[in-house]
């Protein structure tokens, strides 16, 4: 998991929108700090990643959805606003919700 981490803040550092499929991948890790630099990596990549954080917002795991949604909400951008709607009326994760 270090190497993991450490491999995946490099690759952050990068800011390389071809590394948001990673990103994303990395939310299944086990290891909280390999999942926090995955989270805030993807916060990094700015709007090009918008679509794929509303992807995962509609169809990913629990955990993964309160971090598209946070994202999502921290990049403020106004092609998330439906997908952000919808999930606030209908998605059951209370979490994604609050």
């Amino acid at each position: 998991p270090v190497l993991r981490h450490y491999a995946l803040q490099a690759i952050v550092s990068m800011k390389d929108v071809e590394a948001a499929p990673l990103l994303i991948d990395a939310l299944a890790d086990e290891s909280n700090d390999v999942f926090a630099v995955a989270a805030e990596g993807l916060g990094l990549l700015g709007k090009p990643v918008v679509p794929l954080l509303c992807d995962l917002l509609a169809s990913g795991r629990a955990d993964a959805q309160c971090i598209a949604a946070w994202q999502l909400g921290e990049l403020q951008e106004a092609q998330a606003i439906p997908t952000l709607v919808t999930t606030a009326r209908e998605n059951g994760n209370r979490d994604v919700q609050a």
